[in-house]
């Protein structure tokens, strides 16, 4: 057994024994809740509701006043939402609440809902008994093998890819895969380029990939779950043979890499929003 595959299990076993516990134990309620999404063909009805779960009649920070939030209501193009991925439970419930914010600003705007697709570890998914596994399929949850680059990972990347190209469909992901466990090292020593790799690959495709970071803070404010801050979006798209991006000007991309640093400093700055925003906040309050 090589290190990868023995790393997977001592990921997936612990996993699995705690969801068959909580399982075990609330199973009548569960299963209720469950069979009401799975029966359901709407999938904003079904993050909505799971959303309304995770409030629990907290409010959250967001900063949906701003232009750029506006701007992102208004375009009708799909979008990549990447995010810092601090606290594991915490930061699933702040992704799906502000998906269902977007969600909701998109039907009032009476604009067609695009469909989610949600990247997370393969393990978070098989871990799980079968009838929440169908949950997370109908919110358009994808599970990648985090601890090996699987054939079957570059399939699943691929069908992200042409989701985005020819749905329209949003994706969620938290680049910083294994490496999250690394709760003291700086975002840039725990990004992973997979969503670089993919932004390339719509880039080259003659599509616009456009990329939104989401920050994410928290505090002991027991009222607030939690704050979003929404940054301003990056562009990767071609420009006859070369890739370019909007900074404070236009530029040539030129590698992976320089599309991860990129994506990077952009996360940082809505972190940092995001922390300020709690410690001072004002009212914009979901």
């Amino acid at each position: 057994m090589n290190v990868n595959k023995i790393i997977n299990y001592a990921d997936y076993i612990p996993r699995k024994v705690l969801n068959t516990l909580t399982y075990t134990f609330a199973k009548k309620r569960m299963d209720k809740f469950c069979q009401c999404i799975i029966e359901s063909d709407k999938q904003a009805e079904i993050t909505g509701a799971i959303a309304d779960i995770f409030l629990r009649k907290k409010d959250v920070l967001c900063n949906f006043e701003e232009k750029h939030f506006q701007d992102l209501i208004n375009s009708n193009s799909p979008t990549i939402f990447v995010m810092n991925h601090s606290k594991q439970i915490s930061d699933v419930k702040l992704m799906c609440i502000f998906n269902s914010l977007l969600n909701m600003h998109y039907f009032i705007k009476g604009r067609p809902i695009p469909q989610s697709k949600i990247v997370v570890n393969e393990n978070i998914i098989k871990s799980q008994p079968a009838i929440i596994q169908k949950v997370y399929e109908k919110t358009g949850v994808t599970g990648i093998n985090i601890f090996s680059a699987t054939a079957s990972n570059i399939r699943k990347f691929f069908g992200l890819i042409n989701g985005y190209i020819n749905e329209n469909n949003n994706i969620f992901i938290f680049p910083e895969g294994k490496n999250c466990c690394k709760k003291n090292a700086k975002l840039k020593e725990k990004f992973q380029d997979g969503v670089s790799k993919i932004a390339k690959q719509i880039a080259e495709s003659g599509k616009t990939a456009k990329i939104i970071p989401l920050g994410f803070a928290y505090g002991k404010n027991k009222s607030l779950l939690g704050s979003i801050y929404a940054g301003k979006p990056l562009y990767f798209k071609k420009s006859g043979q070369k890739l370019i991006t909007n900074g404070e000007k236009i530029e040539e991309v030129k590698s992976v890499s320089d599309i991860s640093n990129r994506i990077i400093n952009a996360m940082e700055k809505s972190i940092e929003s995001a922390k300020k925003r709690y410690i001072n906040p004002d009212e914009t309050r979901l």
